[in-house]
Formats: structure tokens, C-alpha cells, sequence
């Protein structure tokens, strides 16, 4: 009776000095160039190492790789045989130049890499969720399917992983999966069964900065100035040359930086790679470098209050970047709220007090995507735009009189409420700014009715 160990025979499984790990060789199909400079296609045995000590889980890894290595003969690529999981994510994060992503999403996709990395190995005999004791090689392609994402999703959930970070770790998988579908190293319908159902639902923030809270904000941040620079050895720090050659400033002001950060609705990145060489404070405007999308760069008119701050910085300190990166703004920021005694914010929260801020005074949500960097309003929608409660009130006052109980009726010539922007509230302006004007049958005027004219039939 044939089993399944008799169409992978033994002989193909070696040790080498009969210790170590297990060894084994296929044929595959391998492109060479000949004396001539003649490329050929030529059937060779390739050697290679199962990375198992058990022989029979080296027997499972050598059917895979025959597996793999008769699908190359069958329409993939000469040198899809043996290419791992870490294969396609190298090629995509060093070689791959065909996709045009933003600077900040190919730093998300090397970040979230290293961990697609640790995990996924071929460790059946290791301990399922240990994935950081794990010596061996990375997964197959050839051996990729849902139950390898569904255990990878597991472990990093068990590791504390939030669940939109592992989310941004399948996108870096998938994408990866596309580059080695186009290079011909595996199946689409292959890389489209191995993704996973997983769902995240997302949830914007709510944080953002009132006036007052800002102002005890800045007030808070003023009491200590941190240097950007470290030690160079022996306890000395970098001069105010160095550091000037290095583009970063002398001090890093952190009131100055959430004064960018809230003045110009920028990214995080955006505030920490703002140059001088950027800035125009005689025209009241600044070129914003984004990369993140492609409406990132833009050129965003400063407001008067941040104009003031930046023009205290003397002139021959101008140099570089203007506020450069704050290491522990995770730390520090926080800090200074429970010293403010205000409830905490993010970088990104800042953002989110630029738009809130527009948005309340009445601004377009189109200008707010624009000035954020958006070429639609739905993340003003969704994330960034948000309305006050006094914002909410005055609109509420506007449509309705001050009893509470009947429509305004005082705003337009026939008795339907006015069209007219938001304003003070005043008893002149206290129209509704939703309801749509109507048309009315006039009262009797100069005119009679019509019905003034009816005439008998004469049948009667």
C-alpha cells in the first residue's frame, strides 16, 4: 500500500556530519547565462536547509518546497521556488518602485514589517505563542493560508497589539502579497484565499482645545524650555554651531511647537520638518511640506497671533528647522495638561483644535480640507471637525424663540425666516438657517381676486 511518505523519498533528506538540522535538494528549474552570453532556462538539483532537527517535520517542509517548485513550472516564475514571506516583504520595501506611496506610508509599511517578520516562521515545533524563540526560517508562500494569518492575528493580539495596528500590519502583508503576485512568485487566488476577516471599527477622537484651555495650555508648556540636542562625550553639549549645521534649533520651545502644531493644523511630522527656509512671515504664509497625501503639500496662511510668536525668535536663530522634533512629546504633553489642569491632548488633537476651531466660527468644511490637507471634506466630517455646545446652542437659539415652542417667524418679508449667515444673535437675525424660504398666496391688494368674477351658468 503506497503512502504519502513514498512520492517524497527519503534519500532527498541529509544531515551533515549526521547532527544539526535536516538538509534536502529538489530539482527547479534555474535561469543561466552560458560562455556565449546565452540565457537558458536548465533543470538543476538545488540544495537547501529545512531549518528542522525532526525528520518529519523536515519531510513536511521538503513536500511543500516540491510543491512550490512544480508550480514554477506550471506558469510562475523560474525563482518562485523556496520565496518566503520575508522575501516579498524585502523586495517591496528595497526594490519595489512601481507604486507611488507617500514618504509616511512606506515608514509604516518598514515598521510594521519587523513584525510580520518575527512571527511568521515555520515553528510547528516550536511554542505556538512564542513567536520571539523562534530560529526558524520565514513562512513559504507556497505554504500561506488563512489558518497562518488567523494564528498571527492571535499572537499579536495576545501580545498587547492594538487591533488598528495589526490592522496596518495585514495592509503591509497584503501589500507585500501583491508585489510577489506581479513578480510571479505566487498565485493571485492564492494571495487573495490567505487574507484574513478582519475588522476594525474605528473610532475618531473627540479631544480638542477650547480657547481658554489652549491659553493654560501655552502658559503650562512656558515653564520649562528642554534642549533638542544631546551629549556629544564627556557631559559637553552640541555648541550653537554644531547645532546650526545639524538644522535643528538650539532649544526646543514647546510652547512654540504646539503654537505650530495649533496654528497651522499640521501633522505631527509636518510641525517637527518645518524649515525656516519655508516660512514667510512678511507675507503671512508658510510652504507645508506634507508627504503624507498628495494634498499635504500646500502653502497655508499663518494667523496673526502665530506671526507674532515666530517673529520673536531673533533673526540670526532663523536657521534650520523651526521648532525640530520633540522626542517625549508622548510624555511631556501630558504632563503639562495635569499642570494645566485640563483634560489630556495628543499631537493629533492639536490638529483636530485647528479644524474645530475653523469649524465653529462658521468656515466652509472644503476650506477646512483644504488648509488641513484633504482634497475631500470627509475627514473634516468624520475626525476633525467638531462643534461646540455653545455652537450647537447659538444655531438652536437662531431657529427658534427664546420660549422654546414656536418657529421664528421674523426673519424674511413673508413671514418665512432668513437665509443669512451666523452672526451675534440679536432679535433682527434670529432666523432659521436650514429652513428653505416658501412661496405664499398674497392677501387681497390693489387687485380683486379672481373670485370677485364669477359669473352663474345659465343652465341654473
Amino acid at each position: 500500500m503506497a503512502t504519502d511518505d513514498d512520492d517524497y523519498r527519503s534519500d532527498r533528506l541529509f544531515q551533515r556530519k549526521g547532527r544539526g538540522p535536516w538538509y534536502a535538494w529538489v530539482y527547479a528549474w534555474v535561469d543561466t547565462v552560458d560562455s556565449n552570453g546565452v540565457r537558458k532556462r536548465v533543470r538543476k538539483r538545488v540544495k537547501f536547509s529545512t531549518g528542522q532537527l525532526d525528520k518529519q517535520a523536515a519531510r513536511r517542509v521538503l513536500r511543500d518546497r516540491q510543491r512550490s517548485t512544480a508550480e514554477a513550472a506550471n506558469g510562475l516564475a523560474a525563482d518562485a521556488a523556496g520565496r518566503t514571506v520575508a522575501d516579498a516583504l524585502e523586495y517591496m520595501l528595497e526594490r519595489s518602485q512601481s507604486k507611488e506611496r507617500p514618504d509616511g506610508t512606506w515608514r509604516m509599511f518598514g515598521q510594521k514589517a519587523g513584525h510580520l517578520n518575527r512571527v511568521l516562521r515555520t515553528c510547528e515545533s516550536c511554542s505556538p505563542m512564542n513567536p520571539s524563540l523562534c530560529t526558524h526560517p520565514s513562512v513559504l508562500l507556497s505554504q500561506l493560508g488563512p489558518h497562518v494569518l488567523k494564528r498571527y492575528i492571535d499572537i499579536r493580539l495576545a501580545e498587547g497589539a492594538a487591533r488598528e495596528t495589526v490592522r496596518k500590519e495585514l495592509t503591509t502583508f497584503n501589500a507585500a502579497m501583491r508585489e510577489a503576485v506581479e513578480l510571479g512568485w505566487m498565485r493571485k487566488a492564492t494571495a487573495l484565499e490567505c487574507r484574513p476577516s478582519f475588522k476594525v471599527t474605528y473610532v475618531p477622537g473627540e479631544r480638542w482645545l477650547t480657547r481658554a484651555e489652549y491659553t493654560k495650555l501655552l502658559a503650562a508648556l512656558d515653564l520649562v524650555v528642554m534642549r533638542a540636542g544631546k551629549d556629544v562625550g564627556g557631559g559637553r553639549k552640541r555648541t550653537a554651531d554644531e547645532l546650526r549645521i545639524s538644522k535643528r534649533p538650539r532649544y526646543l520651545d514647546r510652547g512654540l511647537w504646539v503654537a505650530v502644531a495649533v496654528g497651522l493644523g499640521a501633522r505631527k511630522g509636518e510641525v517637527e520638518s518645518l524649515a525656516w527656509s519655508d516660512v514667510d512671515l512678511a507675507a503671512g504664509v508658510v510652504r507645508n511640506r506634507g508627504t503624507k497625501t498628495k494634498g499635504s503639500d500646500r502653502v497655508t496662511p499663518l494667523p496673526a497671533e502665530l506671526v507674532a510668536e515666530l517673529s520673536k525668535v531673533p533673526e540670526h536663530e532663523r536657521v534650520g528647522l523651526v521648532v525640530g522634533p520633540w522626542g517625549n512629546v508622548g510624555r511631556d504633553l501630558p504632563a503639562a495638561c495635569d499642570l494645566a489642569g485640563i483634560a489630556r491632548v495628543t499631537p493629533n488633537d492639536l490638529r483636530r483644535t485647528y479644524a474645530s476651531w475653523l469649524v465653529n466660527e462658521g468656515a466652509p468644511l472644503k476650506i477646512v480640507a483644504t488648509l488641513l490637507g484633504h482634497k475631500s471634506t470627509r475627514m473634516v466630517d468624520l475626525v476633525y471637525g467638531k462643534v461646540s455646545d455653545a455652537t450647537a446652542a447659538a444655531w438652536v437659539a437662531r431657529t427658534w424663540d427664546t420660549d422654546g415652542t414656536t418657529p421664528s417667524q421674523t426673519g424674511g418679508a413673508d413671514g418665512a425666516p432668513d437665509s443669512a449667515p451666523p452672526g451675534p444673535l440679536t432679535s433682527e437675525n434670529r432666523g432659521s438657517p436650514t429652513r428653505k424660504r416658501v412661496s405664499v398666496v398674497p392677501r387681497d391688494g390693489v387687485e380683486p381676486p379672481t373670485r370677485g368674477f364669477s359669473v352663474r351658468c345659465s343652465t341654473n
